[in-house]
């Protein structure tokens, strides 16, 4: 059974991972001024579609005197029990939540094995020699595999707070390297060309996705009902992770430009320790 403060970690985490690193390329495409408004938008209504998820498997869940539904089955649920036109998609809809989810949780598992393993083998290269990108992704995947194996999120607790503790120590060197000659806003323009929106869409909406992670968290709670008030973990956690991403957009842009590169660790200095 999870505690506010346990949730809030997993929730953190969920949201905040390799996309963070992409804000300031996406931010680029669209300004500035654009970026943040896109941010804070996207992130608002990833937040509101969360909330309604929640808020419809606690009434469903009531309904039919279960106590808890997953993703899936709550999308079923609610269309076995919605209006009569709907009624016969309900299974369609539980195979097409199924499917959808598996492909999105195999794409995200493959965006971050890249990550680790092309960071880790930029730091095996300069202590160890050069290793084959391949055989970095195998290595990495076992203690991977060994953490995906523990299947109850209280006992991942403890790997959620190591990883918040890590991104956020990552974050603030990246922070720190932005703040140096960091060139006057008036250089960057505030507004990007609006052919290249969806690209930065794509990119927030990416980094901001952890839909999935809503039901497993709120069925796992020790007061399910603090999940969803004002000042309930989705609202805190969604505000926190809002307000990094902005800043973190924001500055990256203001500090690299047009040459933000696609992670913004490759705008680093490869030669300094702090960034290994």
């Amino acid at each position: 059974i999870f505690s506010y403060w346990d949730t809030l970690v997993h929730l953190f985490k969920g949201a905040v991972g390799t996309g963070i690193l992409s804000l300031p390329i996406a931010f680029s495409e669209s300004g500035y001024a654009m970026g943040i408004f896109g941010v804070l938008i996207t992130t608002y209504f990833s937040t509101y579609s969360a909330y309604i998820l929640a808020v419809s498997a606690v009434e469903l869940c009531k309904r039919h005197r279960v106590p808890t539904m997953s993703y899936q089955t709550t999308a079923y649920t609610a269309f076995k029990d919605g209006p009569k036109f709907a009624k016969p998609f309900a299974t369609t809809i539980l195979h097409v939540c199924n499917l959808f989810l598996l492909i999105s949780q195999i794409g995200s598992a493959c965006v971050y094995m890249t990550f680790i393993a092309e960071n880790a083998k930029a730091v095996t290269d300069v202590y160890l020699g050069e290793w084959d990108l391949r055989l970095m992704k195998l290595w990495c995947a076992l203690p991977l595999l060994a953490v995906s194996s523990i299947r109850n999120l209280k006992y991942l607790a403890p790997f959620s707070t190591l990883g918040s503790v890590t991104v956020i120590s990552g974050c603030a060197v990246v922070f720190y390297y932005m703040f140096i000659d960091l060139p006057p806003i008036s250089s960057r323009m505030a507004f990007g060309d609006f052919r290249d929106f969806p690209k930065f869409f794509g990119t927030v909406f990416f980094a901001t996705g952890c839909i999935s992670l809503v039901l497993p968290l709120q069925n796992e709670m020790k007061n399910p009902e603090s999940f969803t008030k004002p000042l309930g973990v989705l609202n805190v956690g969604s505000a926190a992770v809002a307000l990094l991403y902005t800043m973190f957009g924001f500055l990256g842009y203001i500090r690299w430009g047009k040459d933000a590169e696609g992670s913004v660790t490759l705008n680093l200095p490869a030669d300094h320790m702090c960034v290994h």
